[in-house]
């Protein structure tokens, strides 16, 4: 995946690419000659498919979603919008960042809304955001940081996704936008093996999201 933080200008905008995690190779998976490994068998399946045991809902690790919100909490927001923020906890590490924002999260899965707002108020950060069950297109607002991670579809393809977004960022504000990207070029063997009717136009290349993104108003 790829992660980009977008600074909104009056006349243009700034992309600062945040850095890729290194693809996995077969040393870091492990090979043959490894020793043999241990499985922990399960014993309470439950929860499993509804993202109940994930602390967040996109490929996102702790340290690298404190780094991301500190950079978007950096330039003071008043206001903070996560489109497709599942159960916001990337919104609610955002705004323990920024203790003098507001935010605000849309998803259209109620299960993981309920979820945010219980979170919230185990962080004692209900009194600073709202989660709304229901289409980004629809609670759209604009925002001094605006979060769209994994969830482009929500505006249409890649490129029309960031055309919405770069109208709903604030002059001088941030964008942080994350989406699928192709490492390499796959061939028909791993096409086949991913979701059905998947083709290689599906997804762009990392120059490719820069050239949308400069497209939609955004400049390096």
């Amino acid at each position: 995946d790829s992660a980009m933080n977008l600074t909104a200008r009056p006349s243009a905008t700034r992309l600062n690419r945040a850095p890729l995690p290194p693809s996995p190779s077969r040393e870091s998976l492990g090979s043959d000659r490894d020793p043999p490994y241990t499985v922990q068998l399960v014993t309470d399946p439950s929860g499993f498919g509804s993202g109940a045991r994930l602390t967040f809902h996109g490929p996102l690790c702790a340290r690298r979603a404190d780094r991301l919100a500190a950079e978007l909490a950096a330039t003071g927001p008043q206001t903070v919008v996560d489109y497709g923020c599942g159960w916001g906890e990337l919104l609610l590490r955002v705004l323990e960042a920024a203790p003098g924002a507001h935010g605000v999260g849309v998803d259209i899965r109620g299960p993981d809304i309920a979820r945010g707002r219980d979170n919230a108020t185990k962080r004692r950060l209900s009194g600073r955001v709202a989660f709304i069950e229901g289409s980004a297109t629809d609670h759209a607002s604009m925002a001094d940081a605006v979060i769209s991670c994994g969830a482009y579809h929500a505006f249409g393809t890649v490129p029309e996704a960031l055309q919405a977004l770069r109208a709903l960022v604030k002059p001088g504000g941030l964008l942080l936008f994350g989406t699928e990207i192709w490492d390499r070029a796959p061939n028909g063997q791993q096409l086949a093996a991913m979701w059905p009717g998947t083709s290689a136009d599906d997804c762009l290349y990392l120059p490719d999201l820069v050239d949308a993104a400069v497209a939609a108003g955004f400049r390096p």
